[in-house]
């Protein structure tokens, strides 16, 4: 059993390592996007040409446009996704950023540590209770999902999701009840959120797409190719540009000079 356990935790652990390593990766793609930016941004007065694929253009022609056309206009919402990805693992950072604009109440937008007052006379209220005691906090709300007594002292969380909510997976309309008396204990209201607190909370929403319901999520997956098709493209580019090097070297050579 104590194998068990060490084996458990060590795999918990390098799951955490794992993690942190891929979302500090949203530093480089955000680095790389902002780059790309620099260099796409035409220097000329040609900046509808820089928006679009040369219709007939030589295969060279071809990769570059679409190398260009592929950051550009996936350049928002790859920047978006970076820095999402990001702040899921180092959120201890950016919130005292994001304070400096807006104040955000610590552990906000975690369960607060609430107890049921004990009754050994009365029988706890049902789920069906707690669910109809959360409907009159937020009428018409879709149940989302509820949070059985944890012990004696434990109380009922009821999750719902109000009309407008960003966060469709997990909303952030809570209500908190003593599983004895059925009396309210605490109350998350999304509406009544700092913006410092709102922009927190719209972290995943904005990472996943799901802000945007069905077609965002959709557009988000496609979205994700994008890095694929720059650094294909760019390989492509590089081996190009390293051959007509070559080429060009090759003609300013005597030898190819006394043909």
């Amino acid at each position: 059993m104590g194998f068990e356990s060490a084996l458990g935790k060590a795999g918990r652990d390098a799951g955490e390592i794992a993690f942190k390593v891929v979302c500090f990766f949203g530093v480089f793609l955000f680095l790389s996007c902002l780059s790309g930016l620099y260099l796409w941004w035409p220097r000329t007065a040609k900046f509808k040409q820089a928006l679009f694929i040369k219709p007939n253009a030589s295969r060279e022609r071809y990769y570059f446009d679409l190398h260009k056309t592929t950051g550009f206009y996936s350049s928002i919402l790859l920047l978006i996704l970076a820095f999402t990805g990001f702040a899921f693992s180092y959120k201890d950072y950016i919130t005292p950023l994001v304070s400096v604009f807006s104040p955000i109440k610590k552990d906000h937008l975690k369960t607060p540590p609430l107890k049921s007052t004990v009754i050994d006379s009365i029988q706890p209220i049902s789920i069906s209770q707690a669910v109809a005691i959360a409907d009159q906090v937020f009428p018409g709300a879709e149940l989302r999902g509820v949070s059985t007594p944890d012990g004696k002292e434990g109380v009922y969380m009821v999750a719902k999701r109000q009309a407008g909510e960003a966060n469709r997976k997990r909303p952030r309309s809570k209500v908190w009840i003593d599983q004895y008396s059925g009396a309210v204990l605490a109350v998350q209201d999304p509406n009544q959120f700092t913006a410092g607190e709102t922009f927190m909370n719209l972290l995943w929403p904005l990472h996943d797409g799901q802000i945007l319901g069905l077609p965002g999520r959709i557009l988000w997956c496609l979205v994700g190719f994008a890095p694929l098709v720059l650094y294909v493209t760019g390989v492509l580019r590089w081996q190009q540009k390293r051959l007509a090097a070559k080429l060009h070297q090759a003609k300013q050579s005597p030898a190819y000079e006394s043909r």
